[in-house]
């Protein structure tokens, strides 16, 4: 649904604008796995649950990029990636309340 949404908006929009949504919206997914990573790393064990390389420097470095890439998006990327969650996040909140008006009847 989502990537039929952009090529429309590429279609009869501004392909430049879908360019910047779509590479913020990609960017974006991946700061919850490096959260993760990081919880991992940093769990109360006497040992992180991996190793990874010269561990000061890969991670930081990894959020850095992370940071880079969305700004690189541009204020078109980063306000339509943000429209674009937030419309996301509206019909899944009217599909769960329909829902559950549904399972009360």
């Amino acid at each position: 649904m989502s990537g039929s949404l952009l090529i429309v908006m590429a279609m009869f929009g501004s392909p430049a604008s879908a360019t910047a949504v779509s590479g913020f919206l990609y960017v974006l997914h991946f700061i919850p796995p490096l959260l993760v990573l990081l919880q991992l790393r940093r769990r109360d064990s006497a040992s992180p649950a991996f190793e990874t390389p010269l561990p000061q420097s890969i991670l930081p470095s990894a959020f850095a990029m992370t940071v880079l890439l969305l700004v690189a998006s541009g204020m078109k990327g980063i306000t339509g990636g943000i429209i674009w969650i937030g419309i996301g996040a509206a019909v899944t909140w009217m599909r769960a309340r329909t829902s559950r008006h549904e399972n009360v009847r």
